[in-house]
């Protein structure tokens, strides 16, 4: 008959799941406890593991396992023991929510511990309306190379990280240490040369691992045009030296306006228009001057 054994490992403080750490369960027993395996928190801070009877059940008198639970770092620095709380003649099925601290995952500097690295990552798109353009139109990215993308503690108004696009693509570092109490989050899209916004996402919740948020632009609030050109569509091969995931094979190009010919109303007068270039004088047949002919 298997075993499972589930729970979620989370800051008390705010509620906030912690991932990448190690859990390993634990029967006791009179002399020596057996050691029933170990997992890996989630992104969620879940974790599961089954095991048999036959892992704790030394003599065949012992049908149903006394279990605690050991939280370490990936380092294995000790984090947790429930060795006080054992549960005895636990269920085929046992449930665990265990709360750490926010102190107890934060090391002297402030930063988290190594195996904790939350950040936020994610892709720009440039739109024209509803339809998505490559990067390489209209000076889009020579714009897109002037932007900062900024990670705000929203509540308390704090920027809590920097970083510059490159390639479209983003990635904002973040630590917690000074910042246990922060539970939501929030980006937004600066240029770098006026701070004027662009974008500001919804507010988000805290991670303690990768969240992916993906920001699209505006066209017309990149290039700070009012009534940019239109856009049409041409199919047109796209160079190799640009094709990525993200460049389609049907191309939008900028197709300018005709030149508009506009004929003058009246006699046009310059103080620097050219003098008019005299013609040529005349002459005979015969190469002689007209004069002679007369």
């Amino acid at each position: 008959m298997p075993f499972r054994v589930t729970g979620q490992v989370s800051v008390v403080e705010t509620g906030i799941p912690i991932p990448s750490l190690r859990v390993r369960i634990w029967d006791r027993d009179l002399v020596f406890d057996d050691d029933l395996g170990e997992v890996i928190t989630q992104p969620d801070g879940c974790f599961e593991h089954t095991f048999e009877r036959k892992d704790f059940d030394d003599f065949g008198f012992e049908p149903f396992p006394d279990l605690y639970l050991i939280v370490t770092t990936s380092e294995g620095r000790l984090l947790l023991d429930t060795s006080d709380e054992t549960r005895y003649n636990a269920s085929e099925n046992e449930h665990f929510e265990l709360k750490l601290p926010a102190a107890s995952i934060v090391e002297d500097d402030g930063a988290l511990f190594w195996g904790i690295r939350p950040r936020v990552t994610g892709t720009l798109s440039v739109m024209d309306g509803k339809t998505e353009i490559p990067a390489y139109i209209d000076n889009v990215a020579d714009a897109i190379d002037e932007l900062l993308i900024e990670l705000w503690d929203p509540v308390r108004e704090q920027c809590l990280a920097v970083d510059e696009p490159t390639n479209l693509t983003f990635m904002l570092w973040y630590f917690l240490g000074s910042h246990v109490e922060v539970t939501e989050l929030e980006l937004r899209v600066k240029r770098s040369a006026d701070g004027t916004e662009l974008y500001k996402s919804g507010r988000f919740p805290v991670s303690l691992d990768t969240r992916v948020i993906d920001i699209p632009l505006q066209r017309s609030a990149l290039l700070q045009h009012e009534d940019p050109e239109p856009l049409s569509f041409s199919h047109t091969h796209v160079p190799a030296n640009l094709r990525n995931d993200r460049v389609p094979l049907t191309v939008i190009t900028v197709e300018p306006a005709p030149p508009r010919d506009i004929a003058p109303s009246g006699p046009v007068s310059s103080s620097r228009s050219r003098p008019a270039t005299p013609a040529p004088a005349a002459t005979s047949p015969e190469g002689g001057d007209p004069s002679d002919s007369a």
